[in-house]
């Protein structure tokens, strides 16, 4: 949807240009369109269409109070230029009369509303993202009929009907994207999870399309200049008055659609397009699976379909077993789809997913462990969320935590699945964010209170996925499997095709529970676990007598934020050795004390180390003693057990954040452990750890040396790596670890090679991140990075090439280049799509540029407030995370405490990321100065701890603790 031009300026900077214009490049061979052409001249404009306007769960509990039975049609139009329209038919059982009765409709223009075969103007219940129903338009005890003909616009920002041209061969391709509250983009709805529908779908598109919705078609007919087809619209109630016939028509489709179940309506979808198709046919109880995927990158999925099949297909054996209830819709889709916000959706029989698990090099293992893992994530969904479905949006958990939680589990024990049993160790990895969330100002509980739809987007968070799944696996070790499996038997059968709320969940668990006679208290246990914020940290203490255990007590207190409380947790000990043996202490239950005496360990030898946490069943911070702490730091690589490993490195990592150790300790620890770890899960993790340890936590002036010592570790580990997915990972890793102009003159020369060492081949990824890398580089010449790129991206018009081309522009160090993006990101006419803005915006900010970047420290707080009030929620969360400076200073923390104070109220996302970074702000200080300690402990002040906030010289406060400055 974009178009990318370059031209030479008279400074020799590279200017980029970017303009959409959907009406030049969307023209098709069609003549007319569904409806009369005098419905331009007819449409009722929303004066507020280009605002936002929110449902309140009290307007939700309001509505669904008068809403009985009720089934949607609607006629949907692709054949016009850069707008589509439609006709809805509404036909609701209304069981009580209500003044405040609306539908949800972000529409550009009506131009047709009847109301029980009563017409109606539509300028008199059109408007502010709603159609009114007067009362004296609600038949009570009866099925009403509400009828509307509309036009609207293609999103740009993937919410609601988005529009994408494939600049390969301007093809274009349209989907939906509904949840949380964007199906009355695209039609008139009850837009809320617990008034459940069927839905008719019927689509007019250009012939050589592909049209995808929940069900398989019914009728597929071609459309004659006379339009006859349009009589078979008469079968399905549609009134010939509202759609007129079309005229002129050439190449164009009529497709019917079986109508759905009953789902909500964030799970209806349309995919249109010319998508190619793979297909797998039924198969005993498996129903037939689709795969569609653009033209352009067919060729790279094919070599991945069989497992795509073979994964869905072990999945929707082990679920249906486990759940005790056979996959509920009659199809499968799934389809890549361009310009995806998230991941995937999961859309009743036609899950979306984001092109960016479409691999164009030799995947790792952990791409295809993360590959598999949402496709079983969204295959969940189909029991836990579409035949099942919550309520209201403050309990999105009981969607979200369970299909993050169970998506593991399948991965672990399905038959057929084994190449993914390394599933907890991604598990494992994926709690930072949680952990990270929880200790914020901004946590709140797992079943959170949602007051309106604005704050249901921001619960789409680590708190609500990483942290609820962590707290079910807990809850899962807590009551056992089969008791947690016959709960989840009886909670399917009795709620089909309805919606739930948390204590009907917990019911069938506390059922489960009574029938194997387990005495657990699940009410308290939610009241400690789901409506209450915050984690808890555990640490052993213990004393040692002639070579024995005589007391052994863990230690819980409050991490910062959240409500301070202590909880249970049940929990696996592990001891070691001086040899680093492991010796496992298991069902450890933890009590709501301040300390739990632990009567398992008494006796035992005195112990070279123990950690507190194997195998990751508790959600907690896991503290390391003293001596366990040294023994870990120099013999890391000799526990046995990989996930120990990756939980003994997490503990590190909590200590760095929270200031207890300086960020260098942690990369003093790999440095001794990487070049003999074996397992390319704690590899590929302990990279990413380092790299934001070194960008993040380290002071400006120790960054390039700390980088240059693992770029010559990697160098050397490369050297002797046999294993080839190990391989791609340190290769991966050492261009990423290259911060010097004279590192980058040495990845230069492996892209004229095309290869860095023997049996280093480069792929496209890695020749891509070098060119990023040189961009960046202040000494390499202009000209020698044009021609590199140029020479990269010769012949391929692909989207990714050209949003890897916007990044490396926007990493040039050049003050006028800056300056011409900087317009670009701030100008609220500009029309380039999120996807476009964020990939030039992620080039954008680099450390190494400080004093080209300063200028836009000032610049951002300036700005930030407009963009927040101005441009689109996802567009404005990409400027903050991209462009937002992060810096550790003391001055940039105030800026961000002023913009807090301004910021107001109803921007809760960016609220939420300002609040974050005020909390990241005083941890980087404090880190800094750990650092800088570490590395001149005798000529830098040291930053303390204390409990006492009347001491003198207070200094940054961290969630409650406070930091004092006094002199070594």
């Amino acid at each position: 949807v974009f178009f990318f031009f370059f031209f030479q300026a008279e400074d020799g900077i590279r200017d980029p240009l970017w303009s959409r214009g959907l009406g030049d490049v969307y023209k098709r061979q069609v003549h007319g369109d569904l409806f009369d052409q005098r419905l331009m001249s007819n449409l009722v404009l929303d004066p507020d269409y280009k605002g936002r306007v929110e449902l309140t769960q009290q307007e939700a509990e309001e509505r669904k109070l008068c809403i009985g039975k009720m089934n949607y049609t609607v006629v949907v139009s692709l054949l016009s230029s850069d707008t589509f329209s439609g006709y809805a038919k509404i036909q609701a059982e209304i069981i009580k009369t209500s003044p405040n009765l609306f539908l949800d409709f972000h529409c550009k223009g009506v131009s047709s509303v009847i109301y029980n075969g009563v017409v109606i103007d539509p300028a008199t219940v059109f408007g502010h993202h709603r159609v009114k129903i007067p009362i004296q338009n609600q038949l009570l005890g009866k099925v009403n009929t509400y009828e509307i003909v509309f036009v609207n616009d293609y999103a740009i920002n993937g919410q609601g009907l988005h529009h994408f041209k494939d600049p390969v061969d301007n093809e274009h391709y349209l989907y939906t994207q509904f949840e949380s509250f964007f199906a009355h983009k695209v039609f008139p709805c009850f837009d809320q999870p617990n008034i459940k529908s069927t839905l008719r779908l019927i689509t007019i598109s250009p012939s050589n399309w592909v049209v995808i919705g929940n069900e398989y078609e019914e009728i597929n007919e071609p459309l004659d200049k006379e339009g006859k087809a349009f009589g078979l619209l008469a079968k399905f109630g549609v009134d010939e008055n509202a759609v007129k016939k079309l005229d002129k028509v050439e190449n164009a489709q009529l497709r019917v659609f079986q109508e759905t179940k009953v789902i909500s309506t964030y799970l209806y979808v349309i995919v249109a397009g010319p998508y190619d198709m793979f297909r797998k046919e039924a198969e005993g109880k498996i129903p037939p699976m689709r795969i569609f995927v653009r033209k352009s990158l067919k060729k790279f999925v094919e070599k991945d379909v069989e497992e795509f099949f073979h994964i869905t297909k072990m999945g929707i054996e082990f679920y249906s077993q486990y759940f005790g209830y056979p996959f509920p819709f009659s199809k499968y889709d799934q389809i890549y789809v361009p310009e995806f916000n998230w991941g995937a959706m999961e859309n009743a029989g036609a899950v979306t997913y984001t092109e960016n698990i479409v691999f164009k090099d030799a995947a790792t293992d952990q791409q295809y462990m993360r590959f598999a893992n949402v496709i079983l994530h969204e295959l969940s969904h189909h029991w836990f969320g579409d035949l099942v479905t919550m309520k209201w949006w403050n309990n999105l958990w009981l969607n979200e935590s369970f299909a993050t939680f169970i998506s593991h589990l399948c991965q672990i024990k399905s038959p057929g699945l084994e190449k993914y049993r390394a599933a907890w160790k991604y598990f494992c990895l994926m709690k930072d964010r949680a952990y990270r969330e929880d200790q914020l100002p901004t946590t709140h509980p797992i079943a959170a209170k949602v007051a309106n739809t604005e704050e249901a987007e921001n619960i789409f968070d680590g708190i609500t996925y990483q942290k609820g799944s962590s707290v079910l696996k807990q809850l899962f070790y807590l009551i056992g499997e089969e008791v947690f499996g016959d709960g989840l038997k009886e909670y399917f059968p009795k709620y089909q095709w309805s919606n739930t709320e948390l204590d009907d969940f917990i019911g069938c668990m506390q059922n489960s529970l009574i029938k194997h006679k387990v005495e657990i208290d699940l009410k308290h246990w939610v009241s400690i676990w789901l409506q209450k914020a915050g984690t808890n940290e555990l640490q052993p203490e213990f004393k040692v007598k002639d070579g024995k255990i005589t007391e052994f007590n863990i230690v819980q207190t409050c991490a910062p934020h959240g409500e301070k409380i202590n909880r249970m947790h049940r929990l696996v000990i592990g001891i070691y050795d001086k040899d680093f043996h492991e010796k496992l202490i298991e069902n450890v239950l933890v009590l709501e004390q301040d300390k739990t005496p632990v009567s398992q360990m008494i006796g035992l030898d005195e112990p070279t180390a123990i950690f507190l946490n194997i195998h990751d069943y508790a959600y907690a911070k896991i503290r390391l003693d003293e001596k366990s702490f040294a023994a870990f730091a120099k013999g890391l690589q000799n526990v046995p057990n990989s996930l120990s490993r990756q939980m003994i490195l997490r503990s590190v990592w909590d200590m760095v954040r929270d200031g207890i150790e300086p960020a260098t300790k942690y990369l003093e620890i790999l440095k001794i452990a990487l070049p003999f770890e074996q397992d390319s899960d704690i590899l590929s993790s302990s990279y990413t750890f380092a790299h934001a340890a070194i960008s993040s936590y380290l002071p400006l002036e120790f960054r390039e040396k700390e980088g240059e010592e693992f770029f010559n570790m990697t160098l050397k580990m490369m050297e002797k790596e046999k294993n080839e997915n190990a391989k791609k990972i340190l290769l991966e890793n050492a261009i990423l670890f290259t911060f010097s102009h004279k590192n980058r003159m040495i990845l230069a020369g492996w892209l004229s090679k095309g290869e860095a060492l023997p049996g280093y081949q480069l792929q496209r990824r890695d020749r891509h991140a070098i060119i990023k890398n040189l961009f960046k580089d202040r000494e390499m010449k202009q000209e020698e990075k044009d021609n590199l790129l140029e020479k990269e991206i010769a012949g391929d018009k692909s989207d990714d090439t050209l949003k890897f081309k916007l990044t490396c522009i926007a990493g040039l160090p050049s003050i006028e280049n800056k300056e011409k993006l900087w317009k670009w990101y701030t100008d609220e006419h500009a029309t380039d799509s999120d996807k476009i803005f964020e990939a030039s915006m992620m080039g954008f900010w680099q450390w190494e540029q400080l004093d080209i970047m300063k200028v836009y420290v000032d610049k951002f707080f300036e700005v930030i407030l407009d963009v927040c009030k101005k441009r689109p929620t996802h567009f404005s969360g990409y400027f903050f995370r991209c462009l937002a400076p992060t810096l550790a200073d003391p001055t940039l923390l105030k800026k961000y405490e002023e913009l807090l104070k301004i910021l107001p109220p109803e921007i809760k996302a960016r609220r939420t990321n300002v609040e974050g970074e005020i909390e990241d702000q005083k941890r980087l200080i404090r880190s800094y100065e750990l650092c800088r300690l570490a590395y001149a402990p005798k000529k830098q002040s040291c930053l303390l701890y204390t409990s006492d906030a009347a001491d003198e010289g207070l200094g940054v406060d961290l969630g409650g603790r406070r930091i004092i400055k006094k002199k070594k």
